[in-house]
Order: C-alpha cells, then structure tokens, then sequence
C-alpha cells in the first residue's frame, strides 16, 4: 500500500517538474501560458 501511494506522489511530483521545465525553456512566467504557446507551430 506504500508503494502505491509513493507511486502516486511520484507521479504528481513527476508532472510538477514537467511544468516546471517547460516554464523553463520557454521563458514564460506563467505556465497556462507556456501550455498555449506548446500549441503553436
């Protein structure tokens, strides 16, 4: 069972630093807006 909840944990913490990096590279301060710019050419 506590290896679910680490796999859990893991994978929301996993998605944070996804953001984080695409934040990043990107340049931009806000990651809903780093989100829209993924989708332009």
């Amino acid at each position: 069972m506590a290896a679910k909840h680490l796999v859990h944990w893991l994978d929301l913490w996993l998605d944070k630093l996804e953001l984080l990096v695409n934040k990043i590279e990107l340049g931009e301060p806000d990651p809903s807006q780093a989100q829209n710019n993924q989708n332009q050419p």
